[in-house]
C-alpha cells in the first residue's frame, strides 16, 4: 500500500513540476529538458491505457509534426533552428500526453483543481511582490515598466482566475479561504494589465459556466458578451487616446484600442520605417512577411509548408534578442495560425482546427452535465484567441496543453460515473 501511495505521490508531483517548469525558468531549452525528462518517467510508466478519442486526437498533433519534419529534412539544414521547431511543434504533444496519463493514474479528480489553483497563486503572489517593488521605486510608473518589471501575463493565472469565478456556482471543490484566494488572483490579473487576458477571460468564464455551448442559452450568452467588446471598441474608436499619455489607464487602453491592427492590419497601411508604428502593428507585421514568403514559393508549398528550420526574413536587424545586432530571421510568429501555415501548409492549419474541434465534439453528445467539457471548451476558447496573439498552443510559456489531457481524461472519468461504461 506504500508503495502505492508513493508512486502515486511521483505522479502528483511531475504534475506540479510540468504545470511551473515553463514559468520558473525563463529559458525554453531547460523547460524542453526538463518536460521531456519527466514526461518520458511518466509515460515510461507500465499499464497507462489510452482511449480511441485520446489517440486520434494526440495523432492529429502527431501528423502535423510529422509532415513538417519530413518538409524540413527535404527543404532545410538539420542544424539548431530545425532543432528549435522539433521542440516547439512537439512540446505540447508532450504534455498533452502527459496530463492525461498521470490523471489516469492517480485518479482523483480534485487533485488538479486544486494543484492549478495553487501553483497559480504562488505565482500570483510573486507578481504582486514584484508589482509593489516597481511602484514603490518608480513613482512616476507606467504600464509599460510595470509589464516589463513583473510580467506580461500569466495564462495559469488566468486560468485559475476563471475556474475560482465560475466556481462559486458550480461548486465543483471546497477550499479553504476561496474569497481571499480569488481576491490574491484577481490583483495579480488586473496588474498585468493585459488586453489579451482581459478579453479571454469573459469567454474563458462564460465557457466554464457550460454557456459555450451551442444552445439558445449559450448563443445568448456568446452574443451578449460579443455586444459589450463591441460596445467597448465603439467607445474607444470614438475617443481620441494618446499614445505617449503618462497616465497608465490611457497607456492599457490605447493598447486594447489598437490590438485589432496590431493582428489584422495589412504591412502596406503604415511605414514601417516609423518604429513606433511598426511596434504597434507588430504582430500583422511579422505575419505579413511570413505570408510574402509562401506567395514567393512553389504552390505546394501552401499546402505542406516550409518545414522545421524554416525561418521568417524580417527584412531588418529588429530588436528582438540580447544581441546589439538584433535579429532578422525568427522562426516562431505571434500568430499561432500563421506559424502553423508556414510551416506545415494548409494541411496543417487545417490538422490545427481539427484538433480543437475534435476535441469539443467528442464529449458533445452527452446528456449530462460534465464539468470537465465545460473547461474543456473554455480551453479550446483560449486557444482560438491566443492563437491570433501569442502562437497558440506552441506558445514557448504555455503549460495550459498540459490541462488538455488532464480534463480529457476528467471527462472520460465523469462520463464512467454517469454512464458505468468504462473506458
Amino acid at each position: 500500500m506504500k508503495l502505492d501511495l508513493s508512486i502515486v505521490g511521483q505522479y502528483k508531483l511531475c504534475f506540479i513540476l510540468l504545470l511551473s517548469v515553463s514559468l520558473l525558468f525563463a529559458s525554453f531549452e531547460i523547460t524542453v529538458i526538463l518536460s521531456t525528462l519527466v514526461v518520458l518517467f511518466v509515460l515510461a510508466q507500465k499499464k497507462i491505457k489510452f482511449s480511441n478519442n485520446f489517440i486520434f486526437l494526440i495523432s492529429l498533433l502527431i501528423i502535423l509534426s510529422t509532415i513538417a519534419i519530413i518538409t524540413g529534412l527535404v527543404k532545410n539544414e538539420l542544424g539548431y533552428d530545425f532543432l528549435k521547431d522539433l521542440c516547439y511543434l512537439n512540446k505540447p504533444i508532450l504534455l498533452i500526453l502527459a496530463g492525461y496519463a498521470i490523471v489516469r493514474k492517480i485518479n482523483n479528480q480534485e487533485f488538479v483543481y486544486r494543484t492549478v489553483v495553487s501553483v497559480a497563486v504562488f505565482f500570483a503572489i510573486i507578481h504582486l511582490f514584484l508589482v509593489a517593488q516597481y511602484v514603490i521605486a518608480e513613482p512616476d510608473f507606467t504600464v509599460a515598466g510595470i509589464r516589463y518589471y513583473a510580467g506580461k501575463d500569466s495564462v495559469l493565472e488566468l486560468f485559475a482566475l476563471s475556474f475560482l469565478v465560475a466556481n462559486i456556482r458550480l461548486k465543483k471543490i471546497k477550499l479553504k479561504h476561496q474569497n481571499l484566494i480569488t481576491l490574491v488572483l484577481a490583483l495579480s490579473f488586473f496588474f498585468y494589465l493585459s488586453r489579451t487576458m482581459t478579453l479571454i477571460f469573459m469567454f474563458m468564464f462564460i465557457a466554464f459556466l457550460g454557456y459555450l455551448k451551442l444552445t439558445t442559452k449559450g448563443l445568448r450568452y456568446i452574443l451578449f458578451a460579443t455586444l459589450i467588446i463591441s460596445a467597448l471598441y465603439a467607445y474607444l474608436f470614438s475617443v481620441k487616446i494618446d499614445r505617449d499619455s503618462d497616465r497608465p489607464i490611457d497607456n492599457f487602453l490605447y493598447k486594447l484600442k489598437i490590438a485589432p491592427g496590431e493582428i489584422f492590419v495589412k504591412q502596406g497601411s503604415f511605414d514601417v520605417k516609423d518604429h513606433a508604428k511598426l511596434w504597434d502593428h507588430w504582430r500583422a507585421y511579422e505575419a505579413s512577411k511570413a505570408i510574402d514568403a509562401l506567395n514567393d514559393r512553389k504552390t505546394i508549398d501552401w499546402f505542406f509548408g516550409l518545414g522545421m528550420g524554416s525561418l521568417i526574413d524580417l527584412d531588418f536587424y529588429a530588436p528582438l534578442s540580447d544581441d546589439d545586432k538584433g535579429m532578422r530571421f525568427i522562426s516562431l510568429l505571434h500568430n499561432g495560425y500563421v506559424f502553423v501555415l508556414y510551416k506545415v501548409g494548409l494541411v496543417g492549419l487545417l490538422i490545427y482546427i481539427l484538433f480543437f474541434v475534435f476535441i469539443v465534439v467528442s464529449f458533445s453528445s452527452t446528456k449530462h452535465v460534465l464539468p470537465s467539457y465545460n473547461i474543456l471548451v473554455g480551453i479550446v476558447t483560449f486557444y482560438f484567441f491566443s492563437s491570433f496573439v501569442i502562437s497558440g498552443i506552441y506558445n514557448l510559456a504555455d503549460p495550459i496543453s498540459l490541462l488538455i489531457g488532464a480534463f480529457f481524461r476528467q471527462c472520460e472519468i465523469e462520463i464512467y460515473e454517469n454512464s458505468n461504461n468504462r473506458y
